[in-house]
């Protein structure tokens, strides 16, 4: 089974992208796609992505080098992907955008943010570590960059990194609501053995999301293989079993059950 946790962000990076690029567009782009490229943040902002992607498009044909086309057009292709080219083509087009605009935190931002959601975590921690060098003063990004940089820390095993993101997200409001921040508490206990740590961390995650699948796996992982807790570890899984569904994620539903048999066989053989 493998730990994984990468949709936390999805709805306020969606709403992000525009406001960001907004505040960008009236020095970086050209007068004559401005119109086009304001209509396009729009469309995507309403989540019309196919429209965005269109005239984002529109916008390259003419200005190949405009920035902001370049980060609306990869953005829409990444999150509409279906093919890992897709995603390896925007993910090649926002490293772009980070070359032609070197000083601009929003570059910088999306390609972490774009690499962190294809769990490419090594190779985005020192582009988000860039992010937050760029970071202006009073951003409202200050703690999606903190919690980016702590998913990476979290996963690449880097301890003293990760719990300093941490720290200064479990104690400031909002973002002690946070269940990804408990959640990679969690993972950084698991990398130091701290099992009852681990199982502390992701508890603390599922008060805030009660029903989130990936913090109910991790924690029956957390009783099945480090905890030796079969029978904890079956009652997890069974509730994340319900927080999947019946339609999505069969691979991961197909792994659970195949898990629950094994336990139950094994609990029910007898003891020599």
């Amino acid at each position: 089974m493998q730990f994984f946790f990468t949709n936390f962000l999805s709805v306020s990076v969606k709403v992000g992208l525009s406001l960001l690029l907004l505040l960008f567009l009236p020095s970086c782009t050209p007068p004559d796609s401005t119109s086009e490229l304001l209509q396009a943040l729009q469309d995507a902002q309403g989540v019309l992505l196919g429209e965005a992607l269109f005239r984002s498009e529109l916008c390259l044909r003419n200005h190949p080098e405009d920035v902001n086309a370049l980060l609306l057009n990869s953005y829409c292709i990444f999150v509409t992907a279906t093919e890992p080219s897709q995603k390896a083509k925007a993910l090649f087009n926002l490293d772009k955008a980070t070359r032609l605009a070197p000083d601009s935190f929003t570059a910088w931002y999306y390609y972490g943010w774009a690499l962190c959601e294809n769990q490419q975590y090594r190779e985005a921690l020192p582009i988000l570590e860039k992010a937050f060098e760029l970071l202006p003063a009073g951003s409202s990004k200050k703690g999606e960059v903190l919690l980016l940089l702590s998913r990476c820390s979290s996963y690449n095993n880097l301890q003293d990194k990760g719990l300093k993101y941490l720290q200064p997200l479990r104690i400031h409001s909002p973002y002690n609501r946070w269940a990804e921040v408990y959640n990679n508490l969690g993972i950084l206990a698991l990398n130091r053995t701290d099992y009852p740590g681990a199982e502390r961390s992701f508890k603390q995650a599922l008060e805030l999301e009660p029903n989130s699948p990936d913090l109910l796996q991790n924690l029956a992982v957390t009783y099945d293989l480090y905890l030796n807790d079969p029978i904890k570890a079956k009652k997890t899984y069974i509730q994340c079993l319900l927080a999947l569904g019946n339609q999505e994620h069969l691979q991961t539903r197909l792994q659970i059950q195949n898990r629950l048999r094994q336990l139950t066989a094994r609990q029910q053989s007898p003891t020599p």
